[in-house]
């Protein structure tokens, strides 16, 4: 819960940036407040084709984090505990914000191999090297890509090894005695070796294809580009230094999932890996992102709009890219 003081703050802020009149609360304060951090929302994190945000909005950062203050303090006495989450958010965490757990929404399961291999037809290695493109702007998103899914086939069947048979005789077991996922199996239905063989068009290589005229190809060409101009581009949220603080897991709830050609090996990978994990009763981090909203001014609101839309760049560019190579799993 968000205390009345806080959320009147926050809809002075909204008010000064023109997301929020005096009859929009016309019902209650706290109404016409979240309808307006829905409208912001929206703003910032919608448009998107493939890739489905919610968010939930927390009284502080800590709150997102599922702790307090006081339980950061005692786990990490002294200064630790605010040094380290300030660090993770580049905030100062004394002064008055609330925070937005940013998650998946609809998650939607779509196919890349038909439009990798149609683009590889017309463009050697350019349908691979889109297809890294994709991966590697999606991870911080929680896009379930065909890294993810070896991780999660190294867990469950390989004992962290890199296929079956380096399990069994790292343990001196007899492979004979092996009933679960094959490399082989996984290799075909996820062909991450693949992209990784073949994925890396130069950009010189990508600079003549983009000017090639030919359909969809220099598209994907200048998209491809442009996404790797916004490498450098720093996240609003620092994730991986948040979950090495709380020994988070990778949330079980994607943005999107990537499949091949059918989702078969890729439902029993996900299927199995939520059943190790909830075995083992780990800590799963609930948001893709957690976002530090300050409540000092409408200007401040504005300058974190601006990261937002540059930290999100990159994966508006993988979005495109989709487009022209993915197709969506209908019920």
């Amino acid at each position: 819960m968000v205390a009345t003081q806080k959320l009147a703050s926050l809809g002075a802020v909204l008010a000064e940036r023109k997301l929020l009149k005096r009859e929009d609360c016309a019902n209650g304060l706290e109404q016409g407040v979240m309808k307006a951090v829905g409208q912001w929302l929206e703003r910032s994190f919608g448009g998107f084709e493939f890739f489905a945000f919610k968010g939930h909005l927390f009284s502080d950062v800590y709150a997102a984090c599922g702790e307090t203050r006081e339980s950061c303090e005692d786990r990490w006495p002294g200064q630790n505990a605010k040094q380290m989450m300030a660090q993770a958010f580049g905030a100062d965490l004394e002064a008055s914000h609330v925070a937005i757990g940013l998650g998946g929404g609809n998650r939607d399961r779509f196919l890349v191999g038909d439009g990798v291999e149609r683009l590889e037809s017309l463009v050697p290695g350019l349908g691979w090297t889109a297809l890294s493109e994709i991966s590697a702007a999606g991870i911080p998103f929680d896009l379930m890509e065909f890294g993810w899914l070896e991780d999660a086939a190294k867990d469950c069947y390989w004992g962290g090894c890199d296929d079956e048979v380096e399990f069994y005789e790292t343990f001196g077991e007899d492979i004979e005695d092996y009933e679960g996922l094959t490399r082989a199996i996984f290799d075909e239905n996820v062909p991450l070796k693949r992209m990784h063989q073949f994925g890396r068009l130069t950009n010189a290589k990508l600079r003549e294809v983009a000017s090639s005229g030919i359909a969809d190809a220099s598209e994907v060409a200048r998209l491809i580009l442009q996404s790797r101009r916004l490498m450098k581009v720093e996240p609003v949220c620092n994730m991986g230094e948040l979950s090495a603080i709380f020994d988070w897991h990778i949330s079980l709830d994607p943005t999107g999932i990537m499949g091949w050609k059918d989702f078969g090996v890729v439902e029993r990978i996900c299927d199995d890996y939520a059943d190790l994990m909830y075995q083992g009763e780990p800590c799963l981090r609930d948001f893709t992102s957690i976002i530090y909203v300050p409540l000092t001014s409408g200007k401040a609101l504005a300058e974190l709009e601006l990261k937002l839309r540059g930290s999100l760049r990159r994966l508006r560019c993988a979005d495109k890219l989709l487009s022209v190579i993915a197709v969506k799993e209908t019920d």
